[in-house]
């Protein structure tokens, strides 16, 4: 019983292990949000709400748009989300026009998101490649922005969770 104990003692301690490297930080009017003040599960949980928001996306959009000038660009906006994972995370994403997904290993993820709380594209590093996908779950941002507690200029994310994306709450 004491080995079955310390076993899974262990292998909780590697799990919690694999996401002590991980950041996620919340930028509202180009102040950080500090979520690693709150409870040791808050940086884990919005970083679960980031990926599931990247692997809803189907449609890759790279070649659509300057992802290096919009990767520099994103942290100087008055509003993001930035996440950073270390090692990197296995993420679901949609892979060029053959319209299937892979687990791809993202090391970043960038957000940036208009006044009213959307975003065009995600933007994601992949080893060192800069990588943009679109078209997401609604559900799956509204989860971000109001689990972020983020401030928008309008309800629609909490109108969404409050009828629309149910099966969220």
């Amino acid at each position: 019983m004491k080995l079955f104990i310390g076993c899974a003692f262990i292998a909780a301690m590697l799990i919690l292990g694999a996401a002590e490297g991980d950041e996620v930080h919340v930028v509202q009017q180009g102040v950080d949000i500090d979520f690693r003040q709150e409870t040791p599960g808050r940086q884990e949980e919005l970083a679960a709400k980031v990926i599931a928001l990247a692997e809803s996306a189907s449609v890759e959009s790279t070649g659509y748009l300057k992802t290096e000038k919009r990767w520099k660009a994103a942290l100087s906006q008055p509003r993001f989300v930035h996440a950073l994972f270390d090692p990197a995370r296995d993420v679901k994403l949609m892979v060029g026009r053959s319209r299937a997904y892979e687990f791809t290993p993202v090391n970043e993820i960038r957000i940036v998101l208009s006044e009213r709380g959307w975003t065009d594209h995600i933007l994601l590093r992949v080893g060192s490649q800069i990588r943009a996908v679109t078209k997401y779950s609604p559900c799956a941002m509204a989860e971000l922005t109001v689990g972020s507690k983020l401030r928008t200029s309008t309800q629609e994310h909490a109108e969404l969770l409050g009828g629309y994306c149910v099966e969220l709450k």
